[in-house]
């Protein structure tokens, strides 16, 4: 039975081994080592998928396994991510770059600890509050491929700047993000064939497709949010309609 609860941690160790990996290979200052490095990043998340589905089909979900995926989840998408963008570009800012790096790294941090927290309260909402921690590392490390496989379209050193800064921002914002954790119960068929369309597109196209659904979850959070609030304005201009022609039958 021990072993049953050893199992998913396995693949949270595997999280975290492959965020380890790559901040290895960065700190060899081997250039050629940038893009192992990014795809280490894409395949700790895979591992990060993986952990908490085996914890719930085999019914070992724990407290221990919780805090121990925050702490991979922070090395493997906070500390080796800011690795990959200080080698990649923030080093050419100096101190600033340095801090954008930093800021990341702490920005995740608060995240992992706002989620953990979260979890733990009576009701938690259906969606993600703020962007999840391996959902933007996919979206730096997606980039850094995306950019490395296409010579003719570059992303200039200010853009990973500005980049690096809004996936913290994002991280630690009140925006929601879709769940698919919460979202399980849904038809196991349609999941399959989902998966199935994605892991071929994922092999065709391979990071330009990556890169492509990261930036769209970064999205939308944002479209979300602005859907919500016009919403929520066209309801309020609504009922102010409704109450002008009520105040003036009344004079």
């Amino acid at each position: 039975m021990r072993g049953i609860y050893i199992f998913p941690n396995l693949f949270t160790a595997a999280n975290l081994a492959f965020g380890f990996w790559a901040i290895a290979l960065l700190m060899t200052d081997d250039p050629s080592q940038v893009a192992k490095a990014a795809w280490l990043i894409l395949f700790a998340n895979v591992f990060d998928t993986m952990d908490g589905r085996v914890a719930r089909w085999t019914k070992t979900q724990s407290r221990f396994g919780v805090e121990f995926d925050s702490l991979a989840d922070l090395v493997a998408f906070g500390v080796a991510p800011a690795c990959l963008m200080l080698e990649v570009s923030l080093r050419h800012f100096g101190r600033l770059g340095f801090l954008a790096a930093l800021l990341y790294v702490t920005c995740g941090a608060l995240r992992l600890a706002r989620f953990n927290v979260m979890a733990n309260a009576p009701s938690s909402p259906s969606y993600f509050l703020g962007c999840p921690i391996p959902a933007v590392s996919t979206f730096l490390a997606s980039m850094v491929l995306y950019d490395l496989s296409n010579t003719g379209v570059m992303f200039s050193d200010r853009a990973y700047l500005v980049m690096t800064a809004v996936c913290a921002v994002l991280m630690v914002s009140n925006l929601p993000y879709p769940s698919a954790k919460k979202s399980e119960s849904g038809r196991l068929v349609a999941k399959i064939v989902l998966l199935s369309l994605v892991l071929v597109a994922m092999l065709t196209y391979k990071q330009d497709f990556i890169f492509l659904v990261a930036a769209s979850y970064l999205a939308s959070g944002i479209v979300w949010k602005l859907g919500r609030s016009l919403a929520r304005l066209g309801g309020l201009l609504h009922r102010r309609n409704k109450d002008v022609p009520a105040k003036q039958a009344g004079h």
